[in-house]
């Protein structure tokens, strides 16, 4: 098992000590799954993979790792105080711009709106 830069981050961070791939390997054995990973094509034929999660009740905190692959990598931590963290977005700086979804692709063997013939004059 690799573990991910973002993950020894808020491993740190959130756990307080340093992982090592067999402590992390050991924890999930005792883990109870809270989702499998999957991986999916969307309707527009693109690959993506769900992360396998699972509930470490010694640490209390959800490890998200992407077991579709080889090797196995561990990709983040969630503990409580991230998920009770109070989080107001700062919308009147120019740094917080307000998110607006990328328009969704389309696939290209078949447009959904196939555009209009141009009349000529």
């Amino acid at each position: 098992m690799q573990l991910s830069e973002h993950f020894i981050m808020r491993w740190q961070r959130r756990v307080g000590s340093l992982p090592t791939p067999e402590l992390v390997k050991a924890l999930i054995r005792a883990a109870v799954v809270l989702q499998r990973g999957v991986i999916g094509v969307d309707e527009c034929g693109d690959r993506f993979v769900a992360l396998s999660m699972y509930w470490v009740p010694e640490i209390d905190a959800v490890l998200k790792i992407n077991d579709m692959g080889w090797p196995h990598r561990a990709i983040t931590v969630i503990t409580p105080d991230v998920l009770n963290k109070k989080r107001v977005p700062n919308l009147g700086t120019d740094t917080n711009k307000l998110h607006r979804p990328a328009p969704r692709r389309q696939s290209r063997a078949m447009p959904l709106h196939p555009r209009p013939l141009r009349r000529e004059k």
